[in-house]
């Protein structure tokens, strides 16, 4: 399908965006998720020996079994001598105190964020973390509280710790209110987003993504590019917002169409879903699924969302009708009739559709039945 072809190249070219970390990330992902294409694994390392995380090098090694390698062993040794320099070096100002050379708050601050930013360059997530909440204590001042709070947020969300993510987004917000700087503000709102979705919370993920200021650009690469935030942003709003909801919260929301933009793609299948064109947007879906499926954050919910939106295509579709025939239905929904059958039955079990199906005949009937 050519509307395939299109987003795979849009994915690709997203890829070249995203801050080196996420790239690994992203490449070691394809590689757990079998996707051999030649030169992952190389890559993954060239980009890892771009900066100071020798702790992804020994994983990477270690979990993939690579044979020893002379020039791997260097990198480390110095990479490893690197941090020890600079540790020793960031911890003994910390200790100044204790040869009576006494240490001003704001130095402290600074000290705490180099030694934090330290353990992450080196991939000691959880030690930067604790540094990191050091630093936020040592902040005498609002913006440094804010980035601070930042600093919580990314280290949560690389950690996979979605409360913690979801906690620190609520603390910056009380804090900063309407008077955070827009990026800022968007940083936090990808973050809200992307810890309710991955909590399940696929309706709250949905209103944040959409709420994403458009001008975000490259400046959370680490974590996202606004490009997945359209994508992300539609499939929440397609599988959980009802009709009146897509129409005055993504159609004719001015800011919601904006951020869709960067996933055209996606915001003409809810443009075509509300027209009540199920064919054409469950077979775009089904097209675009195998990409999806290897996205690091969608993977988990792709399955979720897509028969979530099947679903509401079924009940939106047999609304109008007092009868309808399975034969007709079936082929609008490339299933066979038995299939549909079954999926109509479970969802007039679970009391969606009153309804009621006559096998025999090949109809359903709409209406309340004792």
């Amino acid at each position: 399908m050519e509307g395939n072809r299109d987003f795979s190249d849009s994915v690709d070219k997203c890829f070249i965006m995203y801050d080196p970390l996420l790239k690994i990330e992203k490449l070691l992902f394809l590689l757990d998720n079998g996707v051999k294409r030649t030169g992952i694994l190389n890559e993954a390392c060239r980009l890892i020996k771009l900066g100071d995380n020798a702790t992804l090098l020994r994983m990477v090694r270690t979990n993939y079994q690579l044979d020893d390698d002379d020039d791997d062993d260097m990198w480390l040794r110095r990479a490893n001598a690197r941090f020890s320099r600079r540790k020793i070096n960031l911890e003994s100002g910390l200790d100044a105190t204790s040869w009576g050379k006494p240490i001003r708050r704001e130095e402290r601050r600074k000290l705490f964020s180099m030694l934090g930013e330290l353990h992450y360059d080196y991939g000691d997530l959880n030690e930067a973390f604790r540094i990191f909440h050091e630093e936020l204590e040592s902040c005498t001042m609002e913006t440094q509280v804010i980035e601070s709070h930042l600093k919580l947020i990314l280290v949560s969300l690389k950690r996979g710790k979605l409360e913690d993510v979801l906690q620190w987004v609520d603390k910056v917000r009380e804090r900063g209110g309407g008077s955070m700087e827009s990026i800022v503000a968007a940083k936090v709102t990808c973050a809200c987003a992307l810890g309710n979705m991955g909590l399940q919370r696929y309706k709250t993920a949905a209103r944040e993504f959409l709420d994403v200021s458009c001008g975000l650009g490259d400046t959370f690469n680490e974590v996202i590019l606004p490009r997945d935030v359209a994508i992300y942003g539609g499939l929440c709003a397609l599988a959980t917002y009802d009709r009146s909801e897509i129409k005055q919260g993504v159609l004719a929301n001015n800011h919601a169409w904006r951020v869709l933009g960067f996933a055209p793609e996606i915001r003409k299948i809810i443009t075509e879903f509300h027209k009540g064109h199920y064919t054409y947007c469950l077979n775009y879906l089904q097209s675009i699924k195998p990409n999806l499926l290897l996205d690091i954050y969608a993977f988990k919910h792709v399955e979720r969302l897509f028969d979530q939106i099947r679903e509401k295509a079924l009940l939106e579709y047999a609304q109008p009708f007092e009868s309808l025939n399975l034969d007709t239905m079936a082929r609008e929904f490339n299933s066979s009739v038995s299939g549909l059958e079954k999926e109509l039955v479970v969802l007039i079990t679970d009391n969606k559709l009153q309804a009621l199906v006559d096998s025999d005949k090949k109809v359903l009937y709409r209406g309340s039945f004792q």
